[in-house]
């Protein structure tokens, strides 16, 4: 899996910077918890372990913390690129609205034109 650093490693350093540290934070070892919920979701909790969606309060955090992941790994990639564009648009990779917005305009009309023919 390697360290921190190489899994970030195809970042762009500053979107690297960003998430290193909850990264690492992540890696720290297991250790007891324990967490004031509120009533609300120890209600929610609750239910779902006694409808037999899940068999334990932990599988339900588990399950918590795993969508939490995947929301972060979809946020670090989404900031990437992001941080492509930025790039690209400081390296001067840009195009002229007028034209794009022309050209798009231009296609859709040929393609509605398409199926309005057949």
């Amino acid at each position: 899996m390697g360290t921190v650093s190489e899994r970030l490693s195809w970042l762009p350093n500053r979107t690297r910077d960003n998430y290193y540290h909850t990264l690492t934070r992540l890696e720290e070892p297991a250790m007891p918890s324990s967490v004031n919920l509120g009533e609300k979701l120890e209600a929610f909790i609750s239910e779902a372990v006694k409808t037999g969606r899940y068999g334990s309060r932990s599988e339900v955090l588990r399950e918590g913390v795993r969508l939490v992941q995947e929301r972060e790994a979809l946020m670090a990639r989404t900031m990437a690129e992001i941080q492509k564009g930025i790039d690209s648009a400081e390296r001067g990779d840009l195009h002229d609205l007028d034209e794009v917005a022309d050209r798009l305009r231009k296609k859709y009309q040929a393609m509605a034109a398409k199926r309005d023919a057949a």
